[in-house]
């Protein structure tokens, strides 16, 4: 079996620490905008609307952090399994000649 990489974490790797930061904020706001937008149309007073996107915006944030933190982890394994794929390659080439 192989061996797992160790790993740095999403918090220390500088792409995906701004691509996590990108996503919450994109998240909560257009969770908010949305839920704001859609409260608004169908006719629910502004302070109640208001109340509802920003539950909304809380959620969306949340649930945009989860989403891009297991993508990212995701990502950074499969990088690391792919630099140390790539170093056994050149291991066995210099091996062979």
């Amino acid at each position: 079996m192989t061996e797992e990489p160790e790993l740095i974490g999403v918090a220390e790797h500088p792409v995906s620490s701004a691509a996590i930061r990108r996503a919450k904020s994109t998240g909560g706001l257009l969770a908010f905008a949305v839920t704001l937008a859609l409260g608004l149309m169908h006719g629910a007073d502004l302070s109640t609307a208001c109340v509802r996107a920003l539950g909304a915006g809380i959620a969306g944030y949340m649930v945009a952090w989860a989403a891009a933190v297991a993508i990212w982890r995701h990502l950074l394994r499969a990088q690391a399994k792919a630099v140390l794929a790539n170093a056994a390659a050149r291991s066995a080439a210099r091996r062979r000649s």
